[in-house]
């Protein structure tokens, strides 16, 4: 009876050792503070780099913006349920999480406070995309950086094929 016991008992703690170990903080994303680096695929294949940049909105809103905003590049605006403030009032970026796409017209709607969501527009090689299904994992949010993940799927506005796009940043103020 007693090996029995430890048996069930090496199986547990090895099964915790396990679960604890993947149960870390995702790694910083491996671009510099301030940089991002986007993959397209799908109707068009190409890889973006560039400055990474974001702002606080007044209606409490994230904005970030890859790239120059007369270039190719992406631009995404999250919002979230979570409205903790420091004691100056302003929120420092967006706390950490999935941020999924949601349709651009319930971000508008009067009640979209107490929704969670992305939405982002691409320019690329005089070609418009919307996003329409994925999420941006926010990894950090602090210190003046907002870094994340990004896995979307994008729509021509034309109607034209789809795109994949996939990436990290690391976004500062301005």
């Amino acid at each position: 009876m007693p090996s029995r016991v430890v048996s069930m008992l090496s199986c547990a703690f090895f099964g915790l050792g396990l679960l604890l170990v993947g149960c870390g903080t995702e790694p910083e994303p491996d671009v510099a503070e301030g940089r991002y680096r986007l993959y397209v695929e799908g109707g068009l294949t190409d890889t973006l780099t560039g400055s990474a940049v974001y702002r606080q909105q007044e209606n409490g809103r994230v904005g970030i913006e890859l790239g120059p905003r007369d270039g190719p590049g992406l631009s995404i605006e999250l919002t979230s349920t979570d409205r903790s403030r420091d004691p100056s009032g302003i929120r420092e970026g967006m706390p950490p999480g999935r941020y999924n796409v949601v349709p651009a017209s319930l971000l508008d709607r009067a009640r979209a406070d107490s929704l969670s969501g992305l939405i982002a527009f691409l320019s690329v090689a005089d070609r418009h995309f919307t996003a329409t299904r994925g999420h941006l994992s926010v990894t950090h949010a602090g210190n003046g950086t907002v870094s994340g993940r990004l896995a979307v799927k994008m729509a021509e506005r034309t109607g034209g094929p789809s795109v994949r796009v996939t990436g990290v940043l690391r976004a500062t103020r301005p």
